[in-house]
């Protein structure tokens, strides 16, 4: 039977960097673990304000652990990130910098990736449960996943190999796709079941009808899918993509009504979303200082002491909507209503009582809507071959940086990195040699620094770093060590083994403007260059004068 035949017929550890204060960069979960009075993130948060937590956290952020490179740090923290569950463990205890030694051959550089792979993290690959009878069907389904999105797939076709597979094995899966009606199970019986292990399900039915669609419903799955045509098959594979990205994004729901709150959040976290609940725009307003990460809130218009436009119109007035998307939401449904909503800067806006998949589809369209501003932003803000900050950020955030430093709030060291001879390198190898060479510098330098700093290609061969908060007293020390690092990498370009080198100049006093900073670090970068070059130069008092 072809596939069409067929048819017709039936989702912060401790970084230890140089010289840094290291901010955890999931500090949601470590406050749940490390705070009395807070619940895990994968339960509803009912915001109750207590002074006590509130004081401890501000001080956790205020006041973050200092780690240098070379203590002796041993630390294991599970993550949660969108590539998978990782697991970080630094055992770091040479506290002397030595060279590092190592023959790289570069590969294709995933788009603006992240150093948390080159620092001893390991990814656990998703899995996900396929229970399919049909060859065709289950087969496909199977590779496209793969081929995809590279999750594990694991297809049974009844319901007796789905039990024997879930009773030897621990129910980790990201997702179940189950068929309705299996050979040895044509009730149904398989939902009960899977969803008993805890593992959130998609349902394909053959057949389907309003009284199906209810009974489905009520079993209170991610989604089901008709078997209709192959361009299901798409759907499905979007909607395990879906899944996996909600598990870290944190939504907020406020409404005074305790049912309806609950309700809405049982809906969220059945799509595995991170649900805070609030029931007063007070409330909600203090869960978003809390939690900066959340990037959706649904509003009930009738709450006491803030309304849903009074609460809409303050998040508007912190967030952007390309950085947070509101929905609206009453029992007064009525054009006039969902116009004040969008008017206060709500993107969106629902009727209650409203259908259960009318809810989904708004949900994840909103959150698309966000995750693609973020994208188009990140990308006008990225050097295409890098992967890091280009110029024109650089001098934006940089800015803002400098700015907090002249009010005291932070420190900040500027260095100029330029890649030695590069001229030469181009002429001698071609210029994919040096687009190899600009890569694995560039890779270095991410795994140098931390998010918080900024690491930027200014152009060409030239890189340049504004350090917040380091250690004033070993700030020769950190760029010395990045120096060795990169004059002890080889890097392979076909039958090519290629050294190369940096020369370094740093600004460590803070000066009226950025660009000020940054033309002293380049006066620097210059003698390191008149000096010999592979050297690093650090501005003085007199260099400064």
């Amino acid at each position: 039977m072809n596939i069409n035949n067929y048819f017709n017929f039936k989702n912060n550890t401790y970084s230890p960097m140089s010289g840094h204060p290291v901010h955890t960069p999931c500090r949601c979960t470590r406050m749940s673990q490390e705070i009395p009075g807070t619940q895990p993130l994968r339960g509803v948060f009912s915001f109750k304000p207590c002074p006590s937590v509130t004081e401890r956290v501000r001080e956790r952020v205020a006041r973050p652990p200092v780690l240098h490179k070379y203590e002796s740090v041993q630390r294991t923290v599970p993550l949660r990130t969108p590539f998978g569950t990782r697991q970080h463990v630094d055992s770091g205890k040479d506290k002397s910098p030595k060279p590092v030694f190592r023959i790289r051959t570069p590969g294709p550089r995933e788009a603006f990736r992240k150093n948390s792979d080159a620092q001893g993290i390991d990814v656990v690959t998703p899995s996900v449960l396929v229970v399919e009878d049909s060859q065709v069907f289950g087969g496909l389904i199977q590779k496209r996943i793969q081929a995809e999105l590279k999750f594990d797939v694991h297809w049974v076709r009844t319901y007796k190999e789905t039990l024997d597979l879930l009773e030897t094995r621990k129910p980790d899966y990201l997702l179940a796709l189950l068929d309705l009606h299996l050979p040895d199970a044509p009730m149904g019986e398989i939902i009960d079941f899977v969803l008993a292990k805890g593992i959130p399900s998609v349902v394909f039915t053959g057949s389907f009808g309003e009284t199906m669609r209810d009974t489905i419903w009520s079993y209170k799955v991610v989604d089901y899918i008709p078997k209709e045509t192959i361009h299901n098959v798409d759907y499905i594979v979007s909607l395990v993509r879906r899944i996996h990205r909600n598990r870290y994004i944190h939504v907020l729901v406020a409404d005074n009504a305790r049912e309806s709150r609950r309700h809405l959040a049982d809906l969220l976290k059945v799509h595995q979303y991170l649900v805070h609940e609030a029931s007063n725009g007070e409330e909600a307003l203090s869960l978003l200082s809390l939690y900066p990460d959340i990037k959706l809130v649904i509003t009930e218009y009738d709450m006491p002491r803030m309304d849903g436009f009074t609460l809409t119109s303050e998040i508007r007035d912190r967030y952007a909507k390309s950085d947070l998307a509101i929905i609206g939401m009453s029992t007064q449904g009525n054009n006039i209503l969902s116009a004040r909503f969008i008017k206060n800067g709500a993107n969106d806006f629902i009727t209650k009582p409203f259908v259960t998949e009318e809810f989904y589809c708004r949900i994840t369209q909103n959150i698309e809507m966000v995750e693609h501003m973020a994208a188009v932003r990140e990308s006008s803000n990225r050097d295409y071959l890098t992967g890091l900050y280009n110029r024109r950020y650089l001098f934006e955030s940089g800015r803002a940086l400098h700015a907090s430093a002249l009010r005291g709030h932070i420190q900040v060291t500027v260095g100029m990195i330029d890649i030695d001879h590069f001229k030469t390198i181009n002429d001698t190898y071609g210029h994919d040699a040096g687009d190899a060479i600009l890569r694995e510098v560039a890779a270095i330098l991410e795994s140098r620094f931390r998010e918080s700093d900024l690491v930027a290609r200014v152009g060409g061969e030239e890189f340049c770093v504004i350090a917040v908060n380091m250690d004033r007293s070993r700030i020769q020390e950190i760029f010395e060590h990045l120096r060795e690092t990169v004059a002890h990498t080889l890097i392979r370009v076909r039958e090519h083994t290629i050294r190369n080198t940096v020369s370094i100049g740093v600004c460590t006093t803070l000066m009226r403007t950025l660009d000020s900073m940054m033309k002293q670090a380049d006066d620097m970068l210059y003698e390191a260059k008149a000096a010999g070059r592979n050297t690093v130069r650090v501005s003085t008092e007199e260099h400064e004068a």
